[in-house]
């Protein structure tokens, strides 16, 4: 009678044990998966932070593209006005030649600050265009990562 019992008791050891086992795999399941849901958040927070600065980063080369285009249009309105100064004094044969040597100084200033301000919009214009490729590029990488978290959430859903 000692040994039936000690066999059965030898099988529901074996039995709570494997039990035991069977709980403590489902716990580090249920880790794993979080630890992947977290990291997947972790993905997709990192980059909606990325194409939230990349967008900021091209609408402030916009902006300043603007500005620099007003100001380029604004000189260009200014030395339209000088040279038809120029000319109209010209014309009028002013004897004062000091008068017209300063405006033409003023206007090849002018000339020279324009020059540079498209010189400053080409460079912006060229760092707007990177910036809209690295936009580009991040709204790739954030479909891509939107597509793992999608096929992850597929998988832990099995």
């Amino acid at each position: 009678s000692s040994g039936i019992n000690s066999s059965s008791f030898d099988q529901r050891s074996k039995e709570e044990e494997l039990r035991a086992q069977g709980e403590l795999m489902k716990e580090q399941l249920q880790k794993e998966r979080d630890a992947a849901a977290s990291y997947q958040q972790k993905l997709k927070d990192e980059a909606e932070l990325s194409t939230k600065q990349l967008e900021n980063r091209a609408k402030d080369l916009e902006n300043k593209n603007k500005k620099i285009f007003d100001e380029k249009c604004r000189y260009e309105l200014q030395n339209r006005e000088l040279i038809a100064k120029v000319k109209f004094h010209e014309e009028e044969r002013l004897s004062d030649k000091g008068e017209i040597e300063r405006l033409k100084l003023e206007r090849t200033e002018r000339d020279k600050d324009r020059q540079t301000e498209m010189r400053e919009l080409r460079k912006f214009d060229t760092e707007l265009a990177v910036a809209r490729q690295e936009l580009k590029d991040a709204t790739k990488r954030i479909s891509s990562l939107q597509e793992q978290l999608t096929v992850s959430e597929s998988l832990k859903a099995k």
